[in-house]
């Protein structure tokens, strides 16, 4: 199911997961959450994730602008500040100022961020 994901092919991974006697070890589970959540597969994504997670925990800088997007709709970049700052990061790294500024205007301006992720 790993190699779909990082294939981007999420039909195939959820036919795998249904039809495949192969369950995941929670390790497995997690990196492929990851992927997906990384890769803007959202939905796919919740439909993995155990109850006591949040998507927001699988989020790293190798994320997709889709997944920040996301992060903004549901209001988490607000929420959680060091988020921010990670989404920042991953708005640089593909080069879109647009979404770097729709972030920086959801800051708290009070509070300096004393460490970048990298």
């Amino acid at each position: 199911m790993e190699t779909a994901v990082r294939g981007g092919h999420y039909d195939a991974a959820r036919w795998l997961q249904e039809y495949t006697p192969y369950e995941s070890t929670e390790e497995e589970l997690n990196q492929v959450i990851s992927v997906a959540v990384n890769d803007g597969a959202m939905e796919f994504a919740e439909s993995l994730k155990p109850n006591d997670y949040e998507l927001v925990q699988y989020v790293n800088e190798r994320a997709k602008p889709e997944t920040i997007e996301w992060l903004i709709e549901k209001g988490e970049v607000k929420k959680y500040q060091d988020l921010g700052a990670l989404a920042v990061v991953v708005a640089a790294l593909h080069g879109d100022l647009d979404l770097m500024q729709r972030i920086a205007r959801l800051r708290n301006k009070r509070r300096k961020i004393t460490q970048w992720p990298r």
